[in-house]
């Protein structure tokens, strides 16, 4: 993931169940990425 080099926090998820809008698709999915996301973000502070 080139793409991701200057984002050191960054997370790349391939989810096959949800188009460009996640958050209205599968809002429990990415209710659970982001709050995953900023645990560890935290914790790293």
């Amino acid at each position: 993931m080139g793409a991701l080099t200057p984002l050191p926090r960054a997370t790349f998820a391939v989810l096959d169940v949800a188009g460009h809008n996640l958050q209205f698709e599968q809002p429990a999915l990415f209710d659970a990425l982001v709050s995953e996301w900023l645990e560890r973000v935290a914790a790293e502070t």
